[in-house]
């Protein structure tokens, strides 16, 4: 916490996330409005609002009545568009009635390769997103299932589940962007805050939560995870090499995704997160659809480009991919298409088997699903546009010619040469054709392909032809893996890849693509053996991490992740610390990894190598957390005397690991020898006795969260009023509730009736009392809770309101008229009074202020205050730096600076000065779901406040309103509720003088372009 010499400030000042931000490209624009006022435009009128680089038109392809806000696209063989559509969405059908929505199929009728007649494939959906053509039909997502939609017959209608039920908790992040790749598989998305616990038929279960990937068999027979922790992908595309892009609302715009890796929303799997594509935000976090460009169709410099849809900003954002070995980055360009009509929406991104881009344009006056309520009245249900993007070069490129344009009618002679096809759409579908369709017949004529002078995507694709025909033998992955193209060999590594079992040959073939001259067969090759977990792997895959560059971080980051899962499936970390012992760069290697290995047998090898001193000093404290954490019991005692060993050393040492082994005995759900807390005791007492606010700062941290009840007195001393260091003293009083509860009550009352103290402070003090459930205590502040001022009272309601004894105690003051119903009007205490467990807790409080003005009047009030003084202001963007450098740093990152807890920031500055104002001083109008606050209350009544980020072995990792990661034992938690509202403190406009409010709000609205 911080003190200015203006009141107390909040150090979770800024949670001003909103799923879909406000627009920032490259050539900026003025913000769009959350509800667009403008009427909508027929389609004639918002064709001539586009703007296009040279060269390059749009025409529509279909539109309202038609096509209703359309969501995710997709085409099949025959060229024809699927399109699902949904008038229900945000809000889901009730259950005592169907859906009024549908999936669509637009079918080319005149053979030109452009959908032209529009037709309902499937009705009576509930918000239906995902959806791709398959064999036989088609699978497609409606709340809350994945179906397949059979086509045989007349019943086009019929469904048959796959995989159980999904989450749909939010209807904006469900099962989305459906992807058949060549290799058999379905790729897909899956969304923002729902829980799904899935399997396919043989039984396999996953379970996803929030943002993953996920990789599915049509049949329904598997489901497997992909990848782990974005925010809400959403939209999917694979390049010529087998990545994985999505586009994502919050962690980036795009990611390019490595199996099995986490990424940052992820709770992590003891590796860190995988690298970055990109350093920008395109202006905005609502992202949808995203488009790897492989045609001809397009000129040479957008070919092998992202193409992004950004709904919020109204444009297509372009980026240019720029490789290093196997790792790409995104290189931000100007805006491939921006729109002057503000209900341009660009939800999905499809490339079509023509080489133009279709987009699906919701065309809506409102996108946004948490800055405004999702039953607002403007939100449209009535119209909907697919456009289609091409490129005429002045010889009737726009329409260039196919042959065959339905591929379900293809000879199986057009087809192979079609794999050859520069469109990536064409060679898609005409390998599934091959596959499913022309079957076996095909084989021998694939075959030869191989050993042929045939074009590498021909090689390519007839690769995974004959192994999804079963057709591939030995013969045929060798010709491939040992092709002179690296595009054949890194898919002949992948075909191979999917065998269930490696002979000899196939491991030394696999073992020698680990020295491939193309950086992606390596990092292919190194993927393959993830799923194949062999000994003969290890060495090799050291001496890879040994070579590789590190700006090749992919391949880096893939190698950790096969090293782990390799040593986790045959952990002999005896054999390998004998095999290297002469070898110290590769047991730092194997220790890296073995972090990522929750097992006894890792947890040895690290200890072993720690009792010898072998881990540098940033590591150390990491590795002994998953010692203690993880080892065998019997060694367990030798862990924990650690003390006697480290007396000597540097005190920053000492401090880490003696925090490290408190975390690691807490996720373990065991206590540790009091010589550990009185080592720790003694280190801290030193840094709270240091002249430097920045070691006693540390120092309050440590005894928090090592709980250290033997350095209450110190910390009462810097809770005091005339503490030289004022900056300091919030923290101390904080950390004072998990050191020393019992001191606490006193401290908080004499706060609280001082009313030379800071304001805040005294409302926060009278808060933290009113939540302690202890009866002497609430008796004393029901008696004074009249007689006290507004501010307080609202503090002390808010901490009653946590149980409902407290609540039921407060609505009967306020009903005998002895406490003013205003204080139920607080923001906080109208998002937790219904989660009290008082049953009529809502109705009395509606009862008792229905007569008052409204909470929102008082904050237009309150907001139109801020904006007149913000007119006269003179605010000083230093100034501002520095008020968010020191209050919102520790929970949101601006400029690639500060942490990752809350939304990133950059950019923020386009909302304008309003919006602004609205977010800081009223963060519960809009709050993003995967932000929401969590309340907990442990076993000896403290309540905890803030965002919960999961949990590691038996400790609840909780980011309070300070911003401090509170670590909570699952054993001591009575009660763990979500509430609808933000973390962030809503009295921000009480607390906070003027200026410094200014100060802030200039410094951001400076940052209104993202960074590139």
């Amino acid at each position: 916490m911080n003190f200015r010499s203006g009141p107390f400030l909040p150090l979770f000042v800024l949670w001003l996330f909103v799923l879909f931000d406000t627009p920032l490209p490259v050539n900026a624009q003025p913000r769009r409005p959350f509800v667009v006022q403008d009427p909508p435009k027929s389609p004639r009128e918002q064709l001539q609002t586009f703007h296009l680089p040279e060269g390059f038109k749009i025409e529509l392809v279909a539109s309202e009545p038609q096509i209703i806000n359309p969501i995710n696209l997709n085409f099949d063989a025959r060229g024809s568009l699927y399109v699902s559509q949904s008038i229900e969405y945000p809000i889901p059908a009730p259950a005592d009635r169907p859906g009024r929505d549908k999936l669509l199929r637009l079918v080319d009728t005149n053979n030109d390769g452009v959908p032209d007649r529009v037709e309902t494939f499937a009705e009576q959906l509930n918000i239906p997103i995902g959806v791709t053509p398959v064999p036989g039909g088609v699978l497609g997502y409606t709340v809350p299932k994945l179906f397949f939609f059979d086509e045989s017959g007349n019943d086009r209608t019929r469904r048959h589940e796959r995989f159980g039920d999904f989450g749909f908790n939010d209807t904006h992040g469900m099962v989305s962007s459906l992807t058949w790749w060549i290799d058999g598989w379905v790729y897909g998305c899956h969304g923002f805050v729902n829980t799904s616990e899935i399997s396919g038929s043989d039984g396999n279960p996953i379970t996803m939560m929030s943002g993953n990937t996920y990789c599915l068999r049509p049949d329904g027979s598997r489901i497997e995870h992909y990848s782990h922790g974005q925010v809400n992908p959403f939209g999917l595309t694979i390049d010529p090499w087998g990545n994985v892009f999505t586009s994502d609302c919050h962690t980036r715009p795009a990611t390019m995704l490595l199996p099995r890796a986490h990424y940052p929303r992820s709770p992590g799997d003891g590796l860190g997160h995988g690298p970055e594509l990109m350093q920008h935000s395109h202006g905005s976090t609502g992202i949808a659809g995203i488009v790897y460009y492989e045609a001809e169709h397009f000129p040479e410099a957008y070919r092998g480009s992202l193409f992004i849809g950004n709904p919020i900003t109204g444009r297509i954002n372009l980026d240019r991919l720029k490789k290093q070995g196997s790792t790409y980055t995104a290189i931000q360009q100007d805006d491939f298409l921006t729109c002057d009509d503000l209900w341009f929406r660009p939800v999905d991104l499809q490339p079509g088997p023509d080489g133009a881009l279709y987009i699906a344009d919701m065309y809506n006056g409102i996108i946004g699903h948490y800055e405004v309520p999702l039953s607002h009245p403007k939100r449209d249900r009535k119209h909907g546009r697919i456009w289609r993007i091409s490129y005429d070069d002045g010889n009737n490129a726009s329409s260039p010619k196919q042959t065959p344009a339905d591929l379900t009618k293809a000879t199986a002679d057009e087809l192979i040469h079609l794999l050859a096809d520069g469109n990536l759409v064409r060679r898609t579908h005409a390998t599934h054709q091959l596959v499913e369709r022309v079957g076996v017949a095909c084989a021998e004529t694939i075959r030869a392909l191989l050993s042929a002078d045939s074009a590498e995507t021909q090689r390519a694709h007839g690769l995974w032809v004959l192994q999804r025909l079963g057709q591939l033998t030995a013969a045929d992955w060798y010709a491939g893996i040992t092709d002179k193209s690296p595009l054949v060999r890194l898919h002949a590594v992948k075909v191979l890849a999917e065998a269930t079992e490696w002979d000899e040959r196939a491991i030394a073939a696999i073992l020698a693509r680990l020295d491939d001259s193309e950086a992606f067969v390596v990092r292919a090759a190194v993927e393959a053996l993830a799923k194949h977990p062999i000994k003969e792997s290890v060495t090799p895959l050291l001496s890879l991490l040994a070579m590789t560059d590190a700006a090749d971080s992919c391949l880096v980051h893939s190698a950790r992740i096969t090293l782990r899962d390799t040593l986790r499936e045959v952990e002999r970390f005896d054999h390998w610390q004998q095999v290297f012992s002469d070898s110290p760069e590769h047991l730092m290697r194997l220790a890296d990894v073995a972090v990522g290995i929750p097992s006894p047998a890792a947890a040895e090898f690290l200890w072993s190598r720690f009792s010898q001193d072998q881990y540098p000093l940033d590591r150390r404290a990491d590795v002994l957390r998953h010692i203690v954490r993880n080892i065998d019991a019997d060694t367990l005692p030798d862990v924990l005397a650690l003390a006697d060993t480290y007396t000597d050393r540097d005190p920053h040492v000492q401090i880490g690991v003696a925090s490290a082994v408190l975390q690691g005995a807490q996720e373990r759900g065991i206590k540790v020898p009091p010589s550990i807390r009185d080592w720790g005791e003694r280190i801290v007492r030193k840094m709270l006795a240091s002249d430097q606010a920045a070691q006693i700062q540390q120092g309050i941290s440590h005894a928090s969260q090592m709980r250290l009840s033997g350095l209450s007195k110190e910390l009462l001393r810097l809770s005091d009023r005339s503490t030289p260091f004022p900056q300091a003293r919030i923290s101390a009083i904080l950390a004072l509730q998990t050191v020393s509860p019992a001191e606490t009550p006193s401290l908080f009352f004499t706060i609280v009736s001082d009313e030379k103290d800071l304001p805040g402070l005294r409302q926060l003090a009278a808060e933290k009392l009113a939540n302690m459930k202890v009866p002497e205590i609430r008796t004393r502040i029901l008696k004074t809770l009249p007689t006290e001022s507004h501010s307080i009272a609202v503090g002390f309601a808010r901490g009653l309101i946590i149980d409902a004894a407290g609540a039921g105690a407060l609505l009967d003051l306020v009903e005998q008229g002895k406490v003013s119903p205003q204080i139920l009007q607080d923001g906080k205490v109208q998002r937790l009074l219904p989660v009290s467990g008082l049953t009529d807790a809502k109705l009395r409080r509606d009862r008792l202020t229905s007569d008052l003005p409204s909470l929102d009047a008082r904050m237009q009030q309150l907001l139109r205050q801020r904006l007149v003084g913000w007119g006269t202001a003179t605010p000083d963007v230093m100034r501002g730096a520095e008020v968010f450098r020191k209050n919102c740093s520790a929970c949101h990152r601006i400029a690639n600076q500060g942490e990752k807890v809350g939304p990133e920031l950059d950019g923020v500055g386009q909302r304008g000065i309003e919006r602004l104002l609205e977010d800081v001083l009223d963060p519960n109008r809009a709050v993003d779901k995967n932000f929401r606050a969590t309340i907990v209350v442990t076993n000896a009544g403290q309540v905890f406040i803030g965002l919960a980020m999961g949990q590691q072995g038996q400790v609840l990792m909780l980011v309070d309103q300070t911003g401090k990661v509170q670590r909570i034992p699952v054993g001591e938690i009575e009660e763990r509720k979500l509430i609808n509202g933000s973390a962030m403190p809503s009295n921000f406009g009480e607390t906070l003088k003027d200026s410094d409010l200014f100060d802030l709000m200039n410094y951001l609205l400076s940052h209104r372009v993202k960074p590139q």
